[in-house]
């Protein structure tokens, strides 16, 4: 991204205490667009900040263990920054544990 910057913008995963019922994808366009110099990118996160067990966007296996939103917040953050003509970057973290090594509890 020659010549060009970017901002992160963190939210909590599925199931976190003060994870947002919904993501409004106008509304983090609104806030990063009030910038003198507006940012070229945005970086998301597919997976919770401090604990990899929570995500951000739905998954057809992830689904089943209830660690995913019923609301997908990725998606609607991702379309509210495209729509501002910025890209978006998915982090996922790599750090901490999954805590999925055991697999699925009685949800093959």
């Amino acid at each position: 991204m020659s010549g060009g910057w970017g901002a992160a913008w963190r939210f909590l995963g599925a199931n976190q205490p003060a994870s947002p019922d919904r993501i409004d994808g106008a509304k983090i366009c609104a806030q990063f667009s009030n910038f003198k110099n507006k940012p070229s990118y945005i970086i998301l996160n597919l997976s919770d900040p401090a604990d990899g067990t929570y995500w951000t966007s739905n998954h057809s296996v992830l689904d089943k263990l209830g660690i995913t939103p019923k609301f997908d917040q990725l998606m609607h953050a991702v379309k509210g920054i495209r729509d501002c003509g910025m890209k978006a970057f998915v982090y996922v973290a790599s750090e901490g544990p999954a805590k999925l090594k055991h697999g699925c509890k009685g949800n093959d």
